[in-house]
């Protein structure tokens, strides 16, 4: 809940960019409240920073503005595109958790999508614990029809075993969706009333659809955004123009991504390799409360990941090789390390992206994902 305070009253048309919030070292910020509210005190817009304290303000409001933080207001001005506090980041109450729901259009068409899920969620878990093996994962999953189908929305609440998320999306076929609009507002409040943690340090859902919705979504996208809850929307392939730009659009003003998937077999592997970065991108943790434990694959361990610049590559067992590769499985380069030890790696000069650590130590394959953000 917000603190009552007074609001300085500074006006200002948004254009739609992104904001970042940092402490007095030039650390981000995550969870900060940011409220534009009118001239009478209504509310317009409010959103969360995320892991890397930055907030997404759409275009075409114009109010009010004020940040919170550990219960108190922290700025008075509105800069272009960063505010500075005069506080310091609280390594001791940063929150390494991560809420993580996968949504799904369960109508006759989006079969693909949930035989994906239905096959490679633990995968893919499993490849998210890996790249942060430092975080308190929780699941949860959520279906949903159209309206006279035997149900509108069915979820299962987050928890910190994946089991129960599984078993909702392996129990069910997609069936029925008799008109192509389906009711995407109201399976966005459903989402939205989910148990999430307010303080985790990053809440994601990620939506997979091919259908565009029957009426405006514009308030339960509010809704979202209000909690920080960032949409990693997916257009299955046949998405119209129309339902794809509504994807976009949610995306964007949730501070998610959106994805448009191509026809075909790529199209699970794009899928993947999407999903992976984007959520590995969001979990990194703020650097006043970066861990010391790296992210480790057997033989291998790296950190920092995600990495912008250099990383510091531990190898713990002999390799007989050790390659880079991307999320399309080509190689990028063959790495000269082999001897276990400590090595530093400038990683600056590689396109943003999600990566692949792959080395045989002892007969067996080590794999660890590495984005470069």
């Amino acid at each position: 809940m917000l603190t009552a305070v007074a609001l300085l009253h500074t006006t200002t048309h948004l254009a739609a960019q992104s904001l970042s919030v940092l402490d007095s070292r030039r650390q981000p910020l995550a969870n900060a409240a940011i409220v534009l509210s009118d001239p009478a005190g209504a509310i317009r817009w409010q959103c969360r920073t995320n892991a890397a304290g930055s907030a997404y303000l759409p275009e075409g409001l114009a109010g009010s503005l004020a940040v919170y933080y550990g219960g108190r207001q922290l700025t008075d001005r509105w800069p272009a595109t960063e505010l500075v506090l005069p506080i310091a980041c609280d390594a001791a109450a940063a929150d390494s958790g991560i809420d993580l729901v996968v949504v799904v259009d369960a109508t006759g068409s989006m079969q693909p999508a949930m035989d994906f899920f239905q096959q490679q969620l633990t995968v893919l878990l499993n490849d998210l614990e890996a790249g942060a093996p430092d975080r308190s994962f929780r699941t949860g999953a959520l279906v949903y029809r159209d309206y006279d189908e035997r149900f509108l929305t069915l979820a299962s609440p987050l928890n910190e075993s994946a089991a129960a998320a599984g078993a909702l999306l392996c129990a069910h076929r997609a069936v029925g969706g008799g008109d192509e609009a389906e009711p995407l507002a109201q399976v966005l409040d459903s989402l939205a009333q989910l148990n999430w943690r307010p303080q985790a340090l990053a809440r994601m859902a990620v939506l997979v659809t091919d259908a565009p919705a029957r009426a405006s979504i514009a308030a339960a996208t509010a809704g979202l955004a209000a909690q920080g809850i960032a949409v990693l929307a997916i257009g299955a392939p046949g998405i119209t123009d129309d339902a794809w730009h509504t994807l976009e659009t949610l995306a964007r003003h949730t501070g998610g991504e959106a994805l448009r998937l191509p026809e075909g077999d790529i199209a699970q592997e794009a899928l993947r390799a999407f999903l992976l970065e984007a959520v590995l991108r969001r979990t990194a943790l703020p650097a006043c409360s970066t861990p010391t434990k790296p992210h480790e694959a057997g033989a291998l361990a790296a950190y920092p990941n995600p990495a912008s610049r250099e990383l510091i590559l531990q190898i713990s067992q002999t390799l007989t090789q050790l390659e880079l590769v991307n999320a399309q499985g080509q190689l990028v380069e063959v790495l000269p390390w082999r001897e276990p030890g400590n090595y530093t790696w400038s990683v600056a000069t590689l396109p943003a992206g999600l990566y692949y650590l792959a080395g045989m130590a002892e007969g067996q394959v080590v794999r660890l994902p590495l984005v470069r953000q």
